[in-house]
């Protein structure tokens, strides 16, 4: 083997890493943007049903939870 063909395939490992890598990070974002999807449908639904109510105080970003 030439220099030459040691260096292609280096090129050639390093990009098949690469895009396994990049594969990789694309399959986690999608995994991340369905389990915020699932987060804000659950509080949302939890919210609509009464189980988080607004917080007494006069911060509106806070909530409580009522015991059943």
């Amino acid at each position: 083997m030439d220099t030459r063909d040691l260096w292609e395939n280096q090129i050639n490992l390093l990009t098949t890493r690469c895009k396994v890598l990049c594969d990789t990070v694309e399959n986690l974002e999608k995994r991340i943007a369905y389990f915020e999807n699932v987060l804000l449908t659950l509080l949302v639904a939890l919210k609509e049903g009464g189980i988080i109510t607004d917080s007494s105080e006069t911060d509106e970003n806070t909530y409580t939870f009522d015991e059943q």
